[in-house]
């Protein structure tokens, strides 16, 4: 049985002890009684316990895994949102394969008001469930009475209508050898949170470097335009995941090898992402960014170490 949190201190080797059932139960336990550190914790050694991504089988005629779906999903049509930033789309009929390829790949779904127009919405695929589907008009006929809905873990860049879908659903496959996502190695906001409560301090100016994060988390793809791509909407999730929950925002201690460095775009990123997620960022992009260095390094030092 687990020990109530006020009766028990956490560190990150009692946590390897548990399953990842009661790692999520303790987190919620965490979350609901405002213990950053230890949701924080939490969240690392369940990204260490979940086995690496595998690309699944569904794919075109051509062979080509699945990226991404878009859907047309007016007024935010059955989207429920939920108290830890997640949300559930809709109710759609999807095939089986897709949103299985979407937990095992990292696939997105983006919701837009009609095809013209960039998302609205979207998300990286967490779970996804069965679910009967509910006409949003009155004399509208349902003709499948069940479909699919996914939690999605939100992505703040907004995506254009991609594929050959020209009704409500377009599948992509990532025409574009340079696309939004690298299929089955897409980083979501808390596998890089964990990754640089691991590295950063480490790390002789309490900086880590994109390339040593894709290193450690994708040893088997070499550090190239693909992976420098995923890298920087990586970042962006990241970013998503500190603000919604509250912790300081980790992704200002990401830099470039080179100088050691944030770039001024990734930090004037990072202020606009901030200030549109109702951040409190000031009016000095450069201040926000110093104090939320001092910020993470600061939370860093309070999370516990584990015994050599």
């Amino acid at each position: 049985m687990l020990k109530a949190l006020k009766d028990f201190v956490w560190t990150s080797e009692k946590l390897s002890t548990k399953s990842i059932q009661d790692l999520e139960l303790i987190r919620k336990r965490a979350l609901e009684k405002s213990k950053d550190e230890l949701v924080a914790l939490c969240d690392a050694e369940i990204a260490r316990q979940k086995p690496p991504k595998k690309i699944s089988s569904a794919s075109d005629n051509r062979g080509r895994p699945i990226k991404g779906i878009h859907l047309v999903c007016q007024s935010a049509g059955g989207v429920v949102r939920n108290s830890d930033g997640t949300f559930w789309s809709g109710t759609w009929v999807v095939a089986k394969e897709h949103a299985e390829a979407g937990v095992v790949n990292g696939i997105y779904v983006a919701l837009h008001e009609k095809h013209s127009e960039p998302s609205y919405l979207q998300g990286l695929v967490k779970a996804w469930e069965p679910a009967v589907r509910e006409a949003i008009d009155p004399d509208e006929e349902i003709q499948t009475e069940w479909g699919i809905r996914f939690l999605l873990e939100p992505i703040l860049t907004p995506l254009p209508w991609r594929g050959d879908g020209v009704i409500e659903r377009s599948y992509w496959y990532g025409d574009d050898e340079r696309g939004h996502f690298s299929v089955g190695e897409a980083i979501t906001g808390p596998e890089l949170f964990a990754k640089i409560q691991e590295l950063a301090p480490n790390s002789a100016d309490g900086f880590v470097s994109y390339g040593d994060v894709w290193t450690s988390l994708r040893p088997e793809i070499p550090w190239g335009l693909i992976a420098k791509n995923e890298m920087g909407h990586a970042m962006g999730r990241l970013t998503d995941y500190c603000a919604v929950n509250n912790f300081p925002i980790m992704s200002v201690l990401l830099v470039n090898a080179k100088d050691r460095a944030i770039t001024d775009k990734a930090a004037e990123n990072i202020f606009q992402a901030c200030k549109a997620l109702g951040v409190d960022v000031g009016s000095d992009p450069k201040e926000f960014i110093k104090a939320q260095i001092a910020n993470a390094r600061s939370f860093l030092d309070r999370l516990p170490k584990v015994a050599a």
